[in-house]
């Protein structure tokens, strides 16, 4: 063992219903250990390249003040849970509704 600590950032998730996409929509805020909001630029770190500012982006919460929250963008949610279901049926399996968010979580 390096004697390295390695810090840990955690998340609040929200869910909100978007009515437009009618599909659930994922927001994200985050911490430092200290319990120090992170700032947009932090969170972004916490994203792949290949999501952020393009399915993940910055926005202000509909519900809740404060500043910009990550928000997963909704435009591709159903079409994307669509093929994942059909690729777990193909396997012959079933995908239930209590593993759904745990799917799109890990997706």
């Amino acid at each position: 063992c390096g004697g390295e600590i390695v810090s840990t950032r955690t998340y609040d998730l929200n869910i909100t219903y978007d009515k437009y996409y009618q599909t659930p929509r994922l927001w994200l805020f985050g911490y430092s250990e200290n319990r120090t909001p992170l700032t947009v630029d932090q969170m972004y770190e916490d994203f792949s390249a290949d999501h952020a500012n393009k399915t993940i982006t910055m926005e202000t919460h509909p519900h809740l003040p404060g500043p910009p929250q990550a928000s997963v963008h909704p435009c591709k949610h159903a079409s994307t849970m669509k093929k994942l279901i059909d690729q777990i049926a193909e396997g012959g399996s079933e995908l239930g509704v209590h593993q759904y968010l745990i799917v799109f979580l890990k997706f």
